[in-house]
């Protein structure tokens, strides 16, 4: 995974309308109007920190205050990489202390973002606190409020960004305080807050982790209702579910959770923690409850004060153990002010399911759902709506489904929703004969623990998607790359239905990799089978070496070098020995081979840019002895670390390897891309170029959840919404193939199994498997594109890219513009007949008339698609 240098979009934490009130204090910076003095342009009490090959200079200008005398004015020139940036020091960051920022910022020219955060002075500069803005011409604040992740007497505020070549941003009236949140949403809830916690309903949309030994619905034993969940456990396996965020207000009163549940077998421990969604500085649970359940069906429970969660909502985790094979039955879960009775959280409870493989659809498939609903109080008759939104929240179609559920009963119905489009989408269960409020942009999540829909409620909402069926092409000729888990026969079948022909050895699986393969010295470790179930789905592997087992390293035995394996090696002969063997072992299936993972960084190499080198060259003679016809590539590096890659070139890191490989996180200007293309130049010979790892973190599309797990992990992975999350996704690969990558290989595709009930996620899957927008939108391009090869990147002066691509039958421009201000409306003249215009997921918005195409153009990627040969004739219409 890419150790992030630079920062690119990030989350706002803590959003202020969640507080109900805020005890302000005194603004901790100085100079925060930048008045003069200053110094080298800088205002007094801020200091310039422009890094990597960007050209900036500084001034402070009377003329465009938003107060005051003078604001601080950052014009970028030239920039080929790097960044913009500024910062004043803080005498002190504590962590769990809540902080709020606000500056007001506008920008001129190609500036994408600007971005300010708690940072750590010397390296690794790590961030605490963190938030973005996307500027116009007009002064905007931006602002972000949470608490620090750690504790520093080193930190600064730092603001950057990152032009596309050349833009202007001017900051004043900047501010820090510490602040103090008052309780949220008002009074604790009387009843039950767990959605389904009766299991009545099919619980992939209310539960998670629900792993393949579960089975429901199971009619036996049920403590409430008609249904419980029922858990078949080999011995020393153990199972494990949890809820999504639920947004709800503890208040610091007492709460009684509970469950029910019955075992038979051997002994089996059940544990049920909540949560605060808040994590930072928490360390345990807020309630435990124990359970060892025997033969009957019995009530456990535990009474504990519940104090108010930062952000408002909290989450159930379950898990059961058992040493021997068991069985388990639970029912009847909840979290209540009333008491240990239960009661259904809502007297409807709604689900929605398809057959449908992650509910993916094809264009021509029926989109069949399946509506269940439980009812917990009087008999109800009356009309559901099923409510179909795209990823911008825009409603697309609504059927209204008439119910009649009796008391105590489960009804269920199947219905054909009239999609006709293609792209991510979302169906949401209303009760209510009024419209859905509209979220605000960017937005899709509440704050309350069903979602109000105008007159109604959201009871239930479901994610699924329409994507082509996948182009039958060769790994060999195929663009397309993910990193799936090779234990997974559900994850290699996910792979092939949306296009995917490549997987990398990285996290998702290491059986490559040298702590695993020779964990103990001398003792080898192959998984054949898991080889054999990649190959079975039609996918190639690129393999990959890393990770020094503990027994090879010289890292210190307490160190965390030691644990991560980042080495360096002691011995350059056990080396080649590993390297060997497993190349030898698995030449039959596995031809490619990375050589490390992102070594510029300290998280996965430990030693110098020329030790790099040298184990580069050690690998691929090793590689190469044992089969000749193997392809490497090296030396897994990114934009953002030129100093490191000039290293390791001079040293001869690359002469070896048969391609160059890189990481594009946050490359979003091609000249992030000329970079790599001069490095990749050997000789005047462009090397084969891979790019291995890219992809984007977005917040989770469903609207009857909340995203608001505040971790340091979950901070660290900064967020975006959806928009603009799809946008960038779909950008970072046609950048990548356009200026001459063979291969993309997007991260990630695997499950974030452990780190649940994490909603903004890096994943491709929502919690419950579906597929988020941003993997839909890569894999309705890898229907459109693959397989194709890059012919260029263009820059233009109004503010437009276009990324050409050329495939057998077709030429492709995907279009954008690199800012809100340079969107505009496009007479295109002199296109080949049979062109069309495409939305950034493959819906028609226009085709051509006698050679002319009207076409909107906004941040938001377009394809124009053009038959045959006719790339010269995309450039010359765009041109003109």
């Amino acid at each position: 995974m890419y150790a992030r240098l630079v920062r690119g979009p990030l989350v706002l934490m803590g959003l202020l309308v969640a507080c109900g009130g805020i005890v302000q204090a005194e603004n901790l910076l100085q100079n925060p109007s930048f008045e003069p003095p200053e110094q080298g342009g800088v205002a007094q009490g801020w200091r310039n920190n422009v890094w990597g090959d960007c050209q900036t200079n500084f001034s402070l200008d009377e003329g465009n205050p938003h107060s005051g005398k003078t604001s601080q004015k950052i014009e970028c020139v030239r920039r080929n990489g790097g960044a913009s940036q500024f910062l004043q020091p803080l005498k002190l960051v504590q962590r769990g202390v809540r902080y709020r920022v606000q500056l007001w910022v506008r920008a001129a020219g190609n500036v994408p973002l600007i971005s300010a955060a708690f940072r750590k002075t010397p390296e690794p500069y790590t961030q605490y606190l963190s938030g973005a803005i996307e500027p116009g011409l007009d002064w905007q604040l931006l602002e972000f409020e949470g608490r620090a992740s750690g504790t520093d007497d080193n930190a600064g505020l730092y603001v950057w960004f990152e032009a596309d070549g050349a833009g202007t941003v001017w900051v004043d009236d900047a501010s820090v305080e510490i602040v103090e949140a008052a309780a949220q949403g008002g009074p604790a809830p009387d009843g039950n807050v767990i959605p389904n916690g009766s299991f009545e309903v099919n619980p992939t949309r209310t539960w998670d982790n629900i792993g393949v030994q579960a089975d429901w619905p199971c009619p036996q034993f049920a403590a409430h209702g008609q249904r419980s969940m029922h858990f078949r456990m080999p011995g020393s396996i153990q199972f494990g579910l949890n809820t999504p965020c639920i947004p709800f207000s503890g208040n610091g009163e007492q709460f009684t959770f509970a469950l029910s549940a019955r075992a038979t077998g051997g002994p089996v421990t059940i544990e049920a923690q909540v949560w605060s969604a808040d994590r930072v500085g928490q360390d345990r649970p807020l309630l435990t409850l124990i359970a060892k359940p025997d033969g009957e069906m019995r009530r456990y429970a535990t009474k504990g004060v519940l104090p108010q969660s930062e952000v408002g909502a909290y989450f159930v985790m379950i898990a059961g153990k058992a040493p021997q094979a068991a069985e388990i039955w639970l029912d009847a879960v909840s979290l209540s002010r009333k008491g240990e009775a239960f009661e259904a959280a809502h007297p409807l409870e709604a689900a929605l399911s398809t057959k449908m493989l992650a509910n993916v659809f094809a264009p021509e498939e029926a989109k069949a759902v399946r509506l269940e609903v439980a009812n917990a109080g009087p008999a109800f008759r009356g009309s559901l709506r099923l409510e179909v939104r795209d990823y911008r929240e825009g409603l697309v179609c609504e059927v209204p489904v008439a119910m009649d559920v009796p008391a105590g009963g489960v009804v269920a119905k199947d219905v054909v929703l009239p999609v006709k489009r293609l792209g991510a989408l979302r169906v949401d269960v209303a009760d209510g004969a009024s419209p859905p409020t509209p979220l605000p942009p960017g937005e899709g999540r509440t704050t309350t623990a069903t979602a109000k829909a105008g007159g109604g409620e959201v009871l239930a909402s479901m994610v699924f998607s329409v994507i082509p069926k996948p182009v039958n092409v060769p790994p060999e000729r195929s663009v397309v790359g993910g990193h799936f888990a090779t234990t997974s026969d559900w994850q290699m079948q996910i792979a092939r239905r949306l296009g995917y022909k490549w997987t990398r050895i990285h996290d998702c699986s290491t059986i490559t990799h040298w702590a695993t393969v020779e964990a103990k010295q001398g003792e080898w470790k192959f998984v054949d089978d898991e080889v054999a179930r990649v190959r079975k789905a039609g996918l190639a592997i690129l393999g990959e070496f890393l990770r020094v087992p503990m027994w090879a390293t010289t890292a210190k035995p307490d160190s965390e070098a030691y644990q991560l394996g980042v080495g360096p090696y002691r011995d350059v002969t056990e080396f080649d020995e590993y390297v060997q063997k497993t190349v030898n072992h698995y030449k039959g299936e596995i031809h490619c081979w990375e050589i490390w993972n992102e070594p510029y960084g300290s998280g996965f190499y430990g030693g110098t840019a020329e030790e790099y080198a040298g184990l580069a060259r050690a690998a691929a003679k090793a590689a190469k002895a044992a089969d000749p016809t193997c392809t490497l590539l090296a030396p897994c590096t990114t934009p953002y670390a030129p100093e490191w890659t000039e290293k390791v070139l001079a040293a001869g890191g690359t002469r070896a390897a048969d391609y160059f490989s890189y990481h594009g996180y946050g490359c979003l200007s091609s000249l992030n891309y000329d970079r790599v293309n001069t490095w990749a130049t050997r000789d005047g010979k462009r090397m084969t170029i891979w790019n291995t790892e890219t992809g984007v973190t977005a917040k989770t599309f469903y609207r009857h959840t909340c995203d608001r797990l505040d971790d340091s992990y979950t901070r660290w992975i900064a967020g975006i919404a959806m928009p603009e999350a799809v946008s960038q996704s779909l950008k970072l690969f046609v950048l990548a193939i356009a200026s001459g990558a063979q291969r993309y290989f997007y991260y990630w595709t695997n499950v974030e199994t452990g780190m649940c009930p994490r909603m903004t996620s890096m994943s491709i899957y929502e919690y419950d498997r579906t597929i988020r927008p941003h993997g839909v939108v890569y894999a309705i391009a890898a229907s459109l594109l693959d397989p194709c090869q890059g012919a260029g990147v263009s820059d233009y002066p109004s503010g437009i890219t276009a990324c050409f691509l050329e495939r057998e039958q077709e030429s492709v421009a995907v279009v954008w513009a690199k800012s809100k201000l340079a969107s505009r409306e496009m007479a295109l003249r002199g296109l080949p007949a049979g062109t069309k215009a495409l939305d950034a997921m493959g819906n028609s918005m226009a085709a051509a008339a006698g050679g002319q195409l009207r076409v909107k153009v906004t941040k938001e990627p377009v394809y124009l698609v053009a038959p045959g040969a006719q790339i010269g004739a995309l450039r010359e219409a765009l041109g003109r």
